[in-house]
């Protein structure tokens, strides 16, 4: 994985079984991303080490990992709450008007003229739909990231166009 680009993608749970198997917990429920995935990076005992991922089976609510060299559940034990990154590159490519939501973080938000009014802190969703959580000047507001409040989205610009002004305080 040589990327330097690594986004969280989860946690290790506890232990499953005897053989050194383990339940990870994606940020994101629905991700299928580690049947796919060859190695992750863990965070958390000491420095960041990248492992081979030998098996990965979708459990009830989350997966069960085989990694090379967790051969027991003691050794598998003691990677509960490691979390789990991986290389940005393994992401399945997002359609032309989607986005990944660490790409919207450090955006910078333009009013409908086109002038700096804040930034974009992150993506979040609290179940009724994506909100913008951005920066206008020292306060914070949450946005919809849906049309009309926000009608442009560039990425090489490093730019968003949103309305706030309703959402202001």
């Amino acid at each position: 994985m040589p990327s330097e680009t690594r986004l969280r993608y989860g946690k290790l749970g506890r232990a499953q079984g005897l053989r050194g198997e383990i339940r990870c917990f994606p940020a994101h429920p629905d991700s299928t991303l580690l049947s796919s995935l060859t190695h992750l990076e863990l965070r958390g005992q000491g420095a960041p080490r990248v492992v081979k991922v030998l098996s990965a089976k979708r459990a009830a609510n989350a997966w069960v990992l085989r990694l090379e060299g967790v051969g027991d559940r003691t050794a598998a034990e003691v990677l509960t709450g490691v979390e789990v990154w991986v290389d940005e590159r393994a992401l399945p490519a997002a359609d032309p008007d989607e986005f990944y939501g660490y790409q919207l973080e450090g955006l910078t938000v333009l009013d409908e003229a086109g002038a700096p009014i804040g930034q974009v802190l992150r993506l979040v969703d609290f179940g009724a739909g994506d909100l913008l959580e951005l920066r206008i000047g020292r306060t914070e507001i949450f946005v919809p990231f849906a049309t009309p409040y926000v009608s442009e989205v560039d990425l090489d610009a490093g730019t968003l166009v949103a309305v706030v002004e309703e959402w202001m305080p």
